[in-house]
């Protein structure tokens, strides 16, 4: 079914030069797209050659500046969407979560990539923020708390040059750098604690990268949360009021 595209501020047929669309889609990972998961769906729809080339069509229609998608396979990055996005203009990062594989093939996790049009933007810097590693480096030895929270999943974080800029006199004069991340924050409902965690280092991460610099900050990502979620409260008013039944 087609679903409504809500715009922010400008419709894409009215942006100036010196504006940008951004594109943030979870792709469903072919691993994940089993009949078991979605038993209303016909099997020959959840087939991957069958819908790579649907998502494909999908992502190039909007024409975005660029691109963070969740859940991607690892080898799908590499012998699908890089080959197939750099025909249509743009280089990519990826960077996959940090768990075993599914029967023992490192190919097959999923991650997070972030595309971008190479004639608007290059590459300035890029980093990965492990949720597992902050885990350990938070809380240490504390057994009961690390197998809550230690679930694999990643940030990538970016910072763009817009390179458009440096045709413009009057934009030389002002920094042209955007810092863009890309997550994807645990699914399951019943460990609502685990994505505010998450959620929160992620802002912490950023904050120290970010601020000191005055760099402008492109938050994007599947946060797996409703809107009445202690996540969507602290993204939207940096703060989780105390009587939040999370805690």
């Amino acid at each position: 079914p087609q679903r409504s595209t809500v715009y922010s501020q400008v419709h894409p047929d009215r942006i100036a030069h010196h504006e940008f669309k951004v594109f943030n889609y979870n792709i469903l990972a072919e691993m994940y797209a089993t009949r078991h998961m979605y038993p209303y769906t016909e099997i020959w729809a959840l087939a991957w050659n069958y819908r790579k080339k649907n998502i494909l069509r999908n992502i190039l229609k909007y024409n975005a500046d660029i691109l963070c998608l969740q859940e991607v396979q690892a080898n799908h990055f590499e012998q699908f969407f890089q080959p197939e996005l750099q025909k249509a203009g743009y280089d990519g990062l990826y960077k996959r979560k940090t768990r075993d594989a599914i029967g023992d093939d490192p190919d097959v996790i999923d991650g997070c990539a972030i595309f971008y049009k190479k004639n608007r933007f290059i590459l300035s810097e890029r980093y990965g923020i492990a949720f597992n590693e902050a885990a350990r480096k938070h809380f240490g030895k504390d057994n009961k708390k690390l197998r809550r929270l230690i679930k694999g999943n990643i940030g990538l974080v970016v910072v763009l040059e817009d390179i458009t800029s440096r045709n413009n006199e009057r934009m030389k004069r002002v920094s042209r750098k955007i810092c863009v991340s890309n997550t994807h924050t645990y699914w399951d409902p019943e460990f609502a604690d685990v994505k505010l965690w998450q959620t929160w280092i992620l802002c912490k991460e950023l904050e120290e990268f970010v601020l000191n610099r005055g760099l402008p900050l492109l938050l994007c990502g599947d946060f797996n949360s409703m809107k009445d979620s202690a996540v969507y409260e602290l993204l939207s008013s940096e703060r989780v009021h105390p009587q939040n039944t999370i805690f």
